[in-house]
């Protein structure tokens, strides 16, 4: 079994010669990063969680690595933090992690307006459920995500980090290129007033 240390350390050096080598192959966005998250928190034992990541901090964002547990992360940094303003909080993690955030949410103002499930299929891609605000699902339209589908997402949450939160809520499906091992799950937070 691997330990954290050990990840961590072969996780930061790969991750290095891995950004320098391949910054050019990032993709360009031509939407301007406006996105003002207070945490964006990604489960990095997967590929998708490390591609997630990389593309966050190319454009400048603390990413904060978490498993199944977040207690240390709220008793940390966003318990305080939100009982002194609310903070937009999204992320790319385990379906216990989402849970556990969005009960937590509700608690202090805040809403879950969007989550998606990530669904390995097997040879015949993935499948993609997401679910949220009108104007949220709005922006991904008829488009399918690629390959890349991390990024896709990122593109998702930070394009609608500002959107108005709503009472009702659509839920699309469709599937999508690549493949993956465990299901993930994608997820904004934002305050009950944004």
């Amino acid at each position: 079994m691997i330990n954290r240390r050990t990840f961590l350390g072969a996780s930061l050096g790969a991750g290095a010669v891995s950004v320098m080598a391949n910054a050019a192959a990032l993709p360009f966005h031509s939407y301007q990063w406006s996105a003002k998250f207070h945490s964006l928190l990604v489960d990095q034992r997967s590929v998708e969680g490390l591609l997630f990541a990389r593309a966050a901090r190319s454009r400048g964002l603390l990413v904060t690595p978490v498993e199944d547990d977040v207690t240390a992360f709220w008793v940390e940094h966003l318990h305080q933090r939100w009982h002194l303003t609310q903070g937009v909080i999204a992320g790319l993690t385990s379906y216990s992690v989402l849970i556990c955030l969005g009960q937590l949410a509700r608690d202090h103002g805040m809403r879950l307006v969007y989550q998606g499930e990530h669904h390995p299929l097997g040879a015949q891609g993935i499948r993609h459920t997401l679910e949220g605000a009108p104007t949220i699902l709005a922006t991904v339209a008829d488009v399918r995500f690629s390959d890349a589908w991390p990024h896709d997402v990122l593109d998702l949450l930070s394009t609608n980090v500002k959107s108005s939160p709503h009472v009702s809520h659509e839920k699309r499906s469709f599937e999508g290129p690549g493949r993956m091992s465990v299901s993930m799950y994608s997820w904004l937070i934002v305050p009950r007033t944004v």
